[in-house]
């Protein structure tokens, strides 16, 4: 038996551990995050590894390699803040084509404002739990984030039943005022989660 977690040997008798499930759940109680697991010299498919995690340790070898929850989560901002940027300058393309009568242009500006922003709200979602960040306890001024995802997933519903009644009129009003301020608050819950990952003074 060898096992290898970020290139240092580690003895399956002194962490406690017998199984591939249970060597997994201790690098999880310490807080570190499995990016590549590889058993026997392959890397397990997905659909096979809960199978792999009540395989014993004994006669097989493990490469673990693992980072900190917030590593991963500092990308996943950056990377949202740059695609919300984005989404924004789209965002201000569409109301002018809607505006301008050019629905057409103004849907291919949308459907990537749809992604952007639905990538983002999943990502929160899953960072919140990454990190044990409860959403009902972060605040953006008047209401919590978690009320503000809510309040985000029905003004979506609003621009979806203008576009499917093809009110162009009140899809621009939606596009131009109810969702200009939804960048300053995808920011501001950003930001939110991002200062849980700073070191307490």
């Amino acid at each position: 038996m060898s096992i290898t977690v970020d290139d240092q040997p580690v003895e399956a008798q002194q962490l406690g551990v017998r199984t591939v499930g249970e060597l997994l759940a201790r690098i999880a109680d310490d807080n570190r995050l499995v990016v590549s697991l590889m058993v026997d010299g392959m890397r397990p498919q997905a659909d096979a590894l809960e199978d792999l995690r009540a395989q014993p340790l004994e006669g097989r070898v493990v490469y673990i390699e693992t980072t900190e929850p917030h590593e991963i989560a500092g990308e996943v901002i950056d990377e949202a803040r740059k695609l919300l940027f984005e989404a924004e300058t789209l965002r201000g393309q569409a109301v002018e084509h809607l505006q301008n009568d050019r629905p057409a242009e103004a849907f291919k500006r949308l459907a990537v404002c749809f992604r952007t922003w639905g990538w983002t709200r999943e990502s929160i979602e899953k960072l919140a739990l990454l990190l044990r960040i409860d959403l009902e306890q972060v605040r953006l001024d008047e209401q919590t984030l978690a009320d503000w995802l809510i309040a985000f997933t029905q003004q979506l519903e609003e621009i979806r039943q203008s576009l499917e009644a093809r009110d162009y009129t009140r899809l621009s009003d939606v596009l131009a005022y109810e969702a200009d301020a939804t960048n300053t608050r995808w920011q501001e819950a950003l930001d939110a989660i991002e200062s849980t990952l700073r070191p307490p003074h």
